[in-house]
C-alpha cells in the first residue's frame, strides 16, 4: 500500500474520495453517506502523492494547480469539502497538517534564518541610513540646518 493510500485511509472515514493512481490502480476511502461529497481523482505523474504527504494542503494545491492533481468526478470543491469535513478542527485530528519532519525542517529553516550576524546587520543599517550628503545639501543650509 502507497503511503498516500495510508494517509487517505486516516483521513477520509465519511463520504467517498476514489484515488486513481499513476500507476493506473485504483483505491476507494471512506463510505459514501448522503450529504457528503463522493469525488475521484486522478495522479498524472508518479511524484504528485509525494508532495501531498509532505505537505498535504500546500501541496495537493500546487498539483491540483500543476495538473498533477485531477478532479474526474465532481469539482475541486467537493474534493476540498469532503478533506475539510473529514478534517474538522474541533476534532483536533488535524490530518491536513504537514509531517512531523517537514514542520521540524521549516522550524530549523526558521530559526537559522532569524540569525541577525553583525555583519549582515551593518550592511542592512547602512542601506537604509547611509545616505549621501548631496542629499542634504539640497534642502539643508550650510550648517545643516
Amino acid at each position: 500500500m502507497a503511503l498516500i493510500d495510508l494517509f487517505l485511509a486516516r483521513a477520509v472515514k465519511r463520504g467517498q474520495l476514489t484515488v486513481r493512481h499513476f500507476d493506473g490502480t485504483e483505491k476507494r476511502f471512506g463510505t459514501p453517506e448522503a450529504g457528503w461529497p463522493n469525488v475521484t481523482i486522478r495522479f498524472t505523474d508518479k511524484g504528485a502523492a509525494g508532495s501531498i504527504i509532505r505537505d498535504p494542503a500546500l501541496g495537493a494545491g500546487e498539483a491540483y494547480m500543476n495538473g498533477r492533481l485531477v478532479v474526474d468526478e465532481g469539482v475541486v470543491l467537493d474534493l476540498v469539502a469532503l478533506m475539510t469535513m473529514n478534517d474538522l478542527w474541533e476534532g483536533g485530528t488535524n490530518t491536513l497538517q504537514p509531517s512531523r519532519a517537514t514542520r521540524a525542517l521549516e522550524s530549523v529553516t526558521h530559526r537559522i534564518g532569524r540569525i541577525n550576524m553583525a555583519r549582515a546587520a551593518k550592511r542592512n543599517v547602512a542601506h537604509h541610513y547611509d545616505l549621501n550628503d548631496r542629499l542634504y545639501d539640497l534642502f539643508l543650509d550650510a550648517d545643516r540646518q
